[in-house]
């Protein structure tokens, strides 16, 4: 009995040493991340402020949208903030300015780690996708969307600008191409809806609403509210 109990101690110790040298397992966290902590200090101007994931129990998971854009966004965050906010969603938003849709796949990608990708997500960009070099339009709308899946619901906001534009810059895209491509893209994935700013935008002129541009591209105060207003509506409730 005496040897027993020994070996017992003996095999009781060598589990003891075992268990300490082995590390806990630590679960993945189950709370998103409020803030982004990767996102750049130093903006200079073109980068919105960190974006932030407002904490909220469960129940509000159907009403969270995520907004990526670039400067056309970023220029109006607060406004449109407040409208999607008064309509009842809880928007989380990222934008850069001169940032094309590339750059916007790796924000898909970023908010999928950080769990905060919803299920509704407004994308504002194109702008720059021909622009600068870079991949073509729509092989950067294919990796977004690729990125997203097609479980989500995203809304493309389509482009529009004034003459001025063409002759500030020479390498815009044309808005009539840019156009054409998300059309077809709309086509190709089921969950891609194009909310139709240009068209907007033309009616507003037509009926003399004081719309326009601040340089052909960024738009005046008017412009602006017709932009986030066209975002919000399509949304729906």
């Amino acid at each position: 009995m005496a040897r027993a109990a020994r070996i017992a101690a003996c095999v009781g110790l060598g589990m003891a040493l075992v268990a300490a040298a082995v590390p806990p397992v630590v679960a993945a966290p189950t709370t998103p991340a409020q803030i982004d902590p990767a996102w750049p200090v130093d903006r200079r101007g073109d980068g919105c402020t960190t974006p932030t994931w407002p904490v909220a129990d469960a129940s509000v998971d159907d009403s969270r949208v995520l907004v990526i854009g670039d400067s056309l966004i970023r220029d109006t965050r607060a406004d449109l903030e407040a409208a999607l906010t008064a309509s009842g969603w809880v928007p989380t938003v990222r934008c850069w300015g001169a940032k094309g849709t590339d750059w916007g796949t790796q924000q898909v990608k970023r908010a999928r780690q950080l769990r905060q990708l919803p299920g509704r997500v407004i994308v504002s960009l194109g702008t720059n996708d021909i622009w600068w070099l870079g991949i073509p339009m729509d092989v950067a709308v294919d990796q977004m969307m690729r990125a997203l899946g097609p479980k989500r619901e995203v809304y493309w906001v389509n482009l529009w600008f004034g003459e001025v534009g063409y002759q500030l810059y020479d390498r815009l895209p044309h808005p009539a191409k840019a156009n054409r491509i998300l059309r077809a893209k709309a086509k190709q994935y089921p969950n891609l809806h194009i909310v139709n700013f240009a068209h907007a935008f033309q009616a507003a002129q037509s009926q003399g609403e004081p719309v326009g541009w601040l340089d052909g591209v960024h738009l005046n105060p008017a412009g602006y509210r017709l932009r986030t207003k066209v975002m919000v509506e399509a949304l729906g409730t």
